[in-house]
């Protein structure tokens, strides 16, 4: 191990030697370009989820070579970006200011290469989706886990009660009789 800290080369966010794709118009690539040299500007947005600026320039790298990759007709590879919530946030930021520069673009681009970018957006996006239950822990590891649980528990407890109420008024044969296997069973709810 070396002491210290090292000198590395800065993370180039976008790799001017990376995948580009000959179906897409140049004016996309800038688009594209443009809008992960932004997101990775505006890492305060996303310093919630995130160590350092570093962490997010590193993931922004990563995903934007997946990005390319993908609509360049390549398997994306994803090998190094986590599934967690700061990955999944900064493809729905570069997703997003990718739609706000092709907005402003003119003219517009062809349809169908938007299409085919977003939709390699997409797929990244997709594949960094995690299983509901760790969606759920992570979820309730973060800043508002407490909130989640006490508004579950309110949301459970609302039709809970209600429920109670009906069966204690049915059980009491204010509803009309109620033969002895119904009185049981009212008595198990």
């Amino acid at each position: 191990m070396a002491s210290g800290p090292s000198v590395a080369n800065p993370v180039r966010v976008w790799d001017p030697e990376g995948p580009s794709g000959g179906s897409l118009a140049p004016a996309l690539w800038n688009a594209l370009r443009e809008s992960v040299l932004a997101v990775e500007s505006r890492w305060e947005s996303v310093i919630e989820h995130a160590a350092s600026p570093e962490e997010v320039a590193g993931l922004v790298a990563y995903l934007c070579a997946a990005i390319r990759q993908a609509a360049s007709g390549q398997d994306p590879d994803l090998g190094l970006v986590p599934r967690n919530a700061l990955s999944r946030r900064l493809v729905a930021l570069i997703r997003s200011t990718l739609l706000d520069r092709l907005e402003s673009l003119s003219p517009p681009p062809d349809t169908a290469q938007m299409l085919h970018l977003l939709g390699a957006i997409e797929r990244i996006g997709q594949r960094l989706e995690v299983d509901w239950s760790q969606r759920f822990t992570d979820q309730l590891s973060g800043p508002d886990g407490l909130e989640l649980v006490v508004e579950v528990a309110h949301d459970l407890r609302s039709p809970l009660t209600s429920i109670l109420f009906l069966a204690e008024t049915l059980q009491r044969s204010r509803s009309g009789p109620v033969n002895p296997v119904q009185e049981r069973q009212l008595g198990l709810i």
